[in-house]
């Protein structure tokens, strides 16, 4: 099973990188022309290094953080920004920290790496809410405020000589001190999470209090909920082999059984996925029933049997993301629930 689920998410991935999705969309370029085209949009789960643009028919051309200002996905109303700014580089596990030479505290605070970066724009106003995703690193918070963008910096580090590891939340200071203007959120940032569903909901709390009096708008990482109603018809042959056991049940051929099925899907596409990979959990309501005469020398035997049941599928699901009709492919686990069942045998000479 364990082997099957990674190959299904391997092709998840694989898929992803080969298959290109052009969108509507507009680019700015790093000399202040905006130009309106398609983008390939990947749903990035990893903050993209370059982007393919294409406008109108023209050839598509790759482009990076030092060509670009910004991007725009219009169908998703998702903007990229280029920046070239310092990204905190300690990193968060045990194994990492205990590669740091020197005091464990002094040496994180002073890892930094400066690079071009492509940042997600989370929350629009006054105050922005930004977010980068390195291959390997944690997530990356930054705030926008006044043309300045600021790291919001979550760190672990190491106490010398063990391995402790202390959580440094240096991000609720600087919230607290760059959202000045808004002294009522105190309270909130001092027991905030650095994840973000819970700084967004800060940031956008605190627009109104610079004047901003649009309706928020924020661009989270949401997972979407689907379901569907299953209807269908179920044919099934019933028999009997082996060694052992009553005779006439190997000897006696069972009438086919069809019947309808029914029952209701909830699927849960997680964010960024591009509904290709999915949890699925199915419950059908199953029944059938099959029936059969035989005789030996001596008795003939009517036999009767029928079952009623509920089936449950829990599934890992990969659809394939284009067209009209999207085959799938899935795996997972499968239980039944009997409802009421019939197994008879009436027997005379």
């Amino acid at each position: 099973m364990k082997k099957l689920l990674l190959a299904l998410l391997c092709l998840w991935s694989c898929r992803l990188l080969a298959q290109s999705n052009f969108i509507a969309g507009h680019i700015v370029t790093s000399k202040g022309d905006t130009l309106r085209g398609q983008i390939d949009n990947r749903d990035w789960l990893i903050s993209p290094t370059e982007i393919v643009f294409r406008e109108g028919t023209g050839q598509a051309e790759t482009l990076t953080p030092i060509s670009l200002r910004e991007f725009y996905l219009e169908p998703t109303h998702e903007r990229f920004l280029s920046r070239t700014i310092a990204v905190d580089a300690v990193p968060f596990g045990l194994d990492e920290l205990l590669q740091i030479d020197g005091p464990s505290q002094v040496a994180a605070q002073q890892r930094q790496r400066t690079e071009p970066i492509f940042l997600r724009v989370l929350v629009q106003g006054p105050a922005r809410l930004l977010f980068y995703q390195g291959k390997t690193d944690k997530p990356h918070f930054f705030l926008e405020k006044e043309g300045q963008i600021r790291e919001l910096i979550n760190q672990r580090f190491r106490l010398t000589g063990t391995t402790s590891l202390l959580t440094n939340t240096f991000y609720k200071d600087q919230l607290t001190s760059y959202l000045a203007d808004c002294p009522r959120l105190r309270n909130q940032i001092a027991s905030i999470d650095y994840n973000q569903a819970e700084l967004a909901a800060i940031v956008v709390a605190s627009n109104p209090c610079m004047g901003f009096t649009e309706a928020p708008n924020s661009q989270l990482d949401k997972g979407q909920w689907g379901i569907d109603l299953l209807a269908g018809v179920e044919f099934l042959q019933l028999a009997f082999k082996g060694e052992g056991g009553p005779t006439y049940l190997r000897n006696t051929p069972l009438s086919s059984s069809t019947a309808p099925v029914a029952g209701l899907a909830v699927t849960f596409y997680p964010a960024r996925s591009r509904e290709q990979l999915s949890y699925r959990l199915e419950t059908t309501f199953r029944t059938y029933e099959a029936k059969g005469v035989t005789n030996d020398n001596l008795y003939q035997y009517d036999i009767h049997f029928k079952l009623s049941y509920l089936r449950l599928n829990a599934l890992l699901r990969y659809t394939y993301p284009k067209g009209k009709i999207r085959p799938f492919v899935g795996g997972g686990v499968a239980n039944g629930l009997t409802i009421s069942r019939t197994n008879q045998v009436f027997s005379r000479n």
